[in-house]
């Protein structure tokens, strides 16, 4: 729980889900003690809660977390029946198109809500498929690009935790797309990596108020995400490593304030900091 809380709770709500045993006393005496040794409880939704009564509050959010996913899931097979019966060939490419228009359509209307429904919605489809979809997978990666706000990102990082464990074989294609959308931000000078404007000096009064600063919170949640990744392939998994590697390597430099990286700020590795990124 210390070094993966995200982790831990998105695989005990995996294996409620797979064994149907929510109405097993004991899990819940688990989810409970859980739920007691987080810091933050919210991590489920992205979001921090304020409840007056944890010992029930934290276990319902948790039980409506599962309800979701079930909810998700149910819809996609309800989807995929009644399109397989107009024409089974084309099904799944045509449930994609329907979501990804969704997904366009939501991010047109900053439609928070509607935006919600269809990562979900394509992250249960990604799961309940057998084979790898890279399409779909890239759709579910690529969203922060559509929309760079910290909504956005806490509903990605939900998807994507659940992906990471409910499809635990596709781990490495999901990390080689994740990394290639991280550096397509820094490319496109997103977030931490917007460049800071021009100071001639310091000490003049032009430069005296507060300068703007970027916009860190979507960094700061995809790099506490980041952080609990790196800590777990650490231990295991040397491939995912030296992704991580190369993924920092092409965006951060190793040195503050070195210009001599293509397309990233003097200030990114320092705003990483900032961020919550510790080695």
């Amino acid at each position: 729980m210390r070094w993966a809380p995200a982790t831990t709770n998105n695989h005990l709500l995996e294996y409620i889900r797979k064994t149907d045993s929510l109405n097993d006393q004991s899990l819940r005496l688990t989810i409970n003690a859980v739920l007691k040794n987080m810091d933050n409880p919210g991590v489920l939704t992205g979001e921090s809660l304020v409840v007056d009564d944890p010992s029930t509050s934290d276990i319902s959010l948790y039980l409506s977390s599962l309800s979701t996913r079930a909810d998700y899931l149910g819809q996609i097979k309800g989807m995929l029946m009644m399109l397989h019966s107009t024409d089974e060939q084309t099904a799944e490419q045509s449930l994609i198109d329907h979501l990804e228009r969704i997904l366009d359509d939501a991010g047109l209307q900053k439609n928070e809500d509607k935006m919600g429904r269809a990562i979900m919605l394509m992250a249960a489809f990604f799961i309940h498929l057998k084979d790898l979809n890279h399409r779909l997978l890239r759709a579910l990666i690529w969203v922060p690009l559509r929309n760079f706000t910290d909504s956005t990102m806490r509903l990605s990082i939900m998807s994507w935790n659940w992906i990471l464990v409910a499809r635990a074989d596709f781990q490495i294609d999901f990390f080689q797309e994740m990394a290639s959308c991280w550096i397509k931000i820094a490319q496109r000078d997103m977030g931490v990596f917007a460049p800071d404007d021009a100071m001639a000096c310091p000490l003049s009064c032009r430069y005296a108020n507060r300068r703007p600063s970027p916009l860190l919170q979507p960094h700061a949640l995809w790099v506490n995400f980041l952080t609990e990744r790196v800590t777990l392939a650490k231990f295991c998994n040397q491939e995912q490593i030296d992704l991580f590697e190369l993924m920092f390597i092409q965006t951060l430099s190793l040195r503050i304030g070195d210009s001599t990286v293509p397309n990233v700020t003097q200030q990114s590795t320092s705003y990483i900091g900032c961020a919550g990124f510790h080695s």
